[in-house]
């Protein structure tokens, strides 16, 4: 009996953990595997303390970019100008990425997409976007 209740415990922690995991909000996730993005390499930006890295990418049109927040602060990237993100208002997840998370976005606007950090604006980049 007492081995069946511990079994039966450690099911219930496990199937607990897992549901407090699954949480999601708009685009916000985990962070991406190489698995989950193919050509992960050319299409992520990493938001550290010291800003974006890199800070600078080129991308074909129609390309995904995952920002993944490696801060221990949330993180916010947004479209130019701050505070109104009014240049290409749909690049903006409407609030911050907490640290080990990552939020994706599908540039399908060719031009030079300025950005920064909205809740660090001196953090800034550039995503230039070809056809």
């Amino acid at each position: 009996m007492k081995k069946s209740l511990t079994i039966f415990g450690l099911f219930v922690l496990l199937a607990l953990g897992f549901l407090l995991t699954q949480g999601d909000r708009r685009n916000v996730n985990s962070l991406p595997s190489s698995d989950d993005m193919p050509g992960a390499m050319d299409t992520v930006i990493r938001m550290t303390p010291a800003g974006f890295e890199p800070s600078k990418i080129t991308v074909p049109l129609g390309t995904t970019v995952a920002f993944i927040n490696e801060d221990e602060r949330d993180r916010w990237p947004a479209s130019n100008i701050h505070p109104t993100h009014g240049i290409y208002p749909e690049f903006d997840p409407l609030e911050g990425i907490p640290p080990g998370e990552s939020w994706s976005f599908t540039f399908d606007k060719p031009g030079i997409w300025r950005m920064h950090d909205h809740l660090y604006p001196q953090f800034t980049g550039a995503i230039t976007v070809e056809e």
